[in-house]
């Protein structure tokens, strides 16, 4: 009986009503439309450097480009098959991309997104980490 009424006192805050999760932690302060785009996107990076946020648009196999004060769409990065993760290092003049199709892993300039250079990875792969120490 004692272990009974001892989970009941432990459960019951998990279920009572709590103001403070009824209020979002996000705030929506504005919408960009994107005219013909359906799907989702799968990674964001912010660049600071050149004041862009990124996101791989997994469904369409682009880059997004956005300017991160105004959040207006500059442009479109094709050539992708399925963007994933995106790898944007401070003061590094290039940008790491992920693709899990046999289009391989990207190494772009940070400024054109012009293609530099293919890195093969394995199928499937999905996450980008940098290592400072080893510059990789």
């Amino acid at each position: 009986m004692f272990k009974t009424i001892f989970l009941a006192f432990a459960l019951a805050p998990l279920t009572l009503p709590n103001p403070a999760l009824a209020q979002s932690a996000v705030k929506l302060i504005k919408t960009v439309e994107l005219p013909g785009y359906s799907g989702d996107f799968d990674h964001f990076a912010a660049d600071y450097d050149r004041n862009r946020l990124l996101l791989a648009a997994e469904d369409h196999g682009t880059l997004e480009v956005f300017d991160l004060k105004t959040s207006a769409h500059l442009q479109t990065i094709s050539g992708f098959g399925n963007p994933h993760s995106i790898l944007v290092r401070k003061g590094a003049p290039t940008v790491f991309i992920t693709d899990s199709t046999d289009k391989n892993a990207t190494i772009r300039d940070a400024t054109t997104y012009a293609d530099k250079k293919k890195v093969a990875l394995t199928p499937g792969s999905d996450t980008a980490k940098y290592d400072a120490a080893a510059n990789l």
